[in-house]
């Protein structure tokens, strides 16, 4: 699928403690960075909106823990800017959606995380991004028109 695609190569140039959700150690290879950060930066931010977007609803429930792997690897590679693109999307959803303090636990979970967290605590870090985007998922799902408004804020913009 793309979001295991995706989790790859995020997780590619990791530090090999890191493992698969199937509790494989990853391959680490740290000469790839600069070519994921490359490839990354400018896209970043629409593929952090999309993420967002699949978990307001556009995609189903059980992807919840697919995209939280990508946004874990996202926020542990990219650092900085990976917090920058999730506070971006969330500027997008409407406030009468989610608050400002229902966004915060997001945007908390992923600093952590780009942050560098505590060390030996990756797994709690991922379990915390994975608590945000549900408490996140709930919100938008509230309603019809709640998610409706998350899908279309979260839209591409030409």
């Amino acid at each position: 699928s793309v979001l295991a695609y995706l989790t790859n190569l995020v997780e590619v140039p990791l530090p090999p403690k890191r493992r698969s959700h199937d509790g494989q150690v990853l391959p680490h290879h740290p000469d790839t960075v600069p070519l994921v950060h490359a490839a990354l930066a400018p896209v970043g931010g629409v593929l952090v909106r999309q993420l967002l977007a699949g978990v307001a609803g556009a995609l189903p429930e059980n992807r919840v823990g697919g995209i939280t792997d990508v946004l874990v690897g996202l926020a542990s590679l990219m650092h900085a800017e990976a917090p920058r693109w999730v506070g971006d999307a969330l500027m997008l959803v409407p406030e009468n959606v989610a608050t400002t303090a229902d966004k915060a636990a997001l945007y908390r979970a992923i600093e952590l995380v780009a942050q560098g967290g505590a060390a030996g605590h990756e797994e709690h870090l991922g379990r915390q991004v994975y608590m945000a985007l549900y408490e996140f998922k709930e919100i938008c799902l509230r309603s019809k028109r709640s998610r409706e408004a998350v899908l279309a804020a979260l839209e591409l913009r030409a």
